[in-house]
Parts: C-alpha cells; structure tokens; sequence
C-alpha cells in the first residue's frame, strides 16, 4: 500500500475541516490549521494538474464560505447574549403624548405616591 499524495493528505484534511465546521467543533479547527500550514508546503513542492488544483480550490472556497457563515453565527450569538443581558427599557407616553423612559438609572431616586 503506498503513503497518500499530498493532493489526497490536503483534501482528507480539508474534509475534516469541513465536518469540524458543521459540527462546532472549533478546538478542532486549531489543529487543522496548522496540519493545513505544513500540508500547503509540501504541496508547494508537488507538481499539480490542473484538475486536482481546480478540486482543491472548490473544496477550500466551499470551506471558507463555511468559516465565514460560522463566524457570523458567533458574532450573532454574542450580540443575542449580550442584549439578553441587558434589560430592556421601560418606554410610556406622558400628557404631552411625547415617549419618556419610566426606567431610573444610577442616581436617580424613583418617587413613589
């Protein structure tokens, strides 16, 4: 049985980034990014054709698109835990019909009937 090409190394890699992604396992992509580092140098020593590169560039350009849809779930999800941290403000109308908060921030003393 002979060792794996770089080409076939690069792209079992890149499968496991793509499973790492979908499945949230971002420790996981850690690892994965420096095995791609040393993997990207010893392909750049291996003479490529033109439809395995082709392969490897809709295999990476599919993974980055993942990458970028999981950064943008995370940026989300810390907006959403920080807005769940916040209370919301309490918003009525006076006589005037104009909005005015009901909230007492630091400071300020509530004045009770």
């Amino acid at each position: 049985m002979q060792d794996p090409t770089p080409i076939q190394d690069i792209e079992t890699l890149l499968a496991a980034e793509k499973t790492a992604l979908l499945s949230g396992d971002l420790s996981g992509l850690e690892t994965i990014a420096t095995a791609k580092e040393d993997l990207v140098t010893r392909l750049g020593k291996t003479r490529l054709v033109s439809s395995d590169l082709s392969r490897l560039i809709a295999l990476s350009r599919a993974n980055a698109a993942l990458l970028q849809a999981v950064m943008q779930a995370l940026k989300d999800t810390k907006s959403l835990l920080i807005q769940a941290q916040t209370p919301p403000e309490t918003r009525s109308y006076n006589a005037d019909g104009a909005r005015e908060s009901l909230d007492t921030g630091p400071g300020r003393l509530a004045h009770k009937a």
